[in-house]
């Protein structure tokens, strides 16, 4: 498999993390594509999706933890 090959692929895994809800596992997939796009040099708008969808997911995972925070007091 190529590093662009690798970098789709855990971009489209990371995407349907985040549908389904498991946030935590998409940032860490997030995290490993943006790394991956890093090596292979694959350019601005590859960096640029991959960093909004991973703040994205980290503001989903902020929201919902704000929300079992209001919802235990």
């Amino acid at each position: 498999m190529s590093d662009d090959d690798d970098v789709k692929s855990l971009k489209t895994n990371a995407d349907a993390m985040y549908e389904d809800g498991k946030v935590e596992e998409a940032i860490t997939l997030y995290a490993k594509a943006i790394n991956a796009s890093k090596r292979n040099d694959q350019g601005v708008d590859v960096h640029k999706k991959l960093h909004y969808n991973s703040t994205a997911a980290y503001a989903q995972l902020t929201t919902y933890r704000s929300e079992i925070l209001d919802a235990e007091t």
